[in-house]
């Protein structure tokens, strides 16, 4: 099969992990597979996107169904993500929150629970269909067309990403999806044809700083939420909820600054 080796050695290897994981959650969703299940899919979406720019037009497939086993096994894991936030954060600022820490832990097992009810669905089939049409598309695709596409994908999504951080706190949820797009195809080149590893280096810490960033943004969201929706004003805990949320504001700041630093070096250095 010309040109397509590493591309379904890719496929292959997070497909198996995805299929291992989902057994392991519908057994029991713990943190690591839910963690491991979410990074195959992404992984397996950068290939998709890559083998879709060869597909005729009309012809892109992306997925359905596992989309919205994402989605749901998402929330589960911002349920969980708050939670040892909030413990942490509260520690080191000697802030107690037990009524919307309770509520956390309230929700926690409902979207646990959501995420196993998913998983119970068919995703082996769609995911073997997909897999048939990825080889058929490769058939006809030349070594030479591969390994040039990466280079020329990259290229538009950072070109993407330079367009859109002049206003980087308004797009930072799209420009962490367009990055992560970067990064997975990138890695799964045998030879990196667009970055080498000091750029590859500060994506790496530019992905790593908005994912801060995002769990704290969810973080800050909840507890906004609940603050407006549960607590009385002029009492200990819409103080203490209020200085919380001060906090994760700023931590936020912090977390965007160093991702905003970090892209601004790539688009500069490119």
């Amino acid at each position: 099969m010309p040109g397509s080796n590493f591309l379904l050695k890719q496929w292959e290897e997070q497909r198996l992990l995805f299929i291992s994981n989902l057994q392991t959650i519908r057994r029991r969703p713990v943190k690591k597979a839910v963690h491991d299940i979410r990074v195959a899919l992404k992984k397996l979406k950068s290939t998709l996107s890559l083998v879709n720019s060869f597909a005729k037009d009309g012809d892109a497939q992306k997925f359905a169904g596992i989309q919205q086993f994402f989605r749901i096994s998402g929330k589960f894991r911002d349920m969980d993500m708050s939670l040892s936030l909030l413990r942490k954060t509260g520690k080191q600022e000697q802030i107690s929150l037990p009524p919307f820490s309770r509520n956390l832990r309230s929700m926690l097992p409902i979207t646990r629970q959501a995420t196993m009810d998913s998983a119970v669905e068919n995703h082996e089939t769609e995911l073997a269909k997909m897999t048939d049409w990825v080889k058929t598309q490769l058939v006809t695709v030349s070594d030479e067309e591969v390994i040039k596409k990466p280079e020329e994908l990259s290229a538009e999504i950072l070109n993407e990403v330079q367009l859109l951080s002049g206003k980087f706190t308004r797009h930072a949820h799209h420009i962490r999806i367009m990055l992560k797009r970067l990064y997975y195809g990138l890695k799964q080149c045998p030879v990196n044809p667009f970055f080498d590893k000091s750029k590859m280096k500060k994506l790496d810490k530019a992905l790593k700083a908005l994912g801060n960033w995002h769990d704290y943004f969810v973080l800050h969201d909840k507890l906004r939420r609940f603050r407006k929706e549960y607590l009385v004003k002029k009492t200990d805990e819409y103080r203490d909820a209020r200085k919380m949320e001060e906090i994760t504001a700023l931590l936020q700041e912090q977390w965007l600054a160093g991702a905003h630093q970090n892209i601004t070096a790539l688009v500069k250095e490119d």
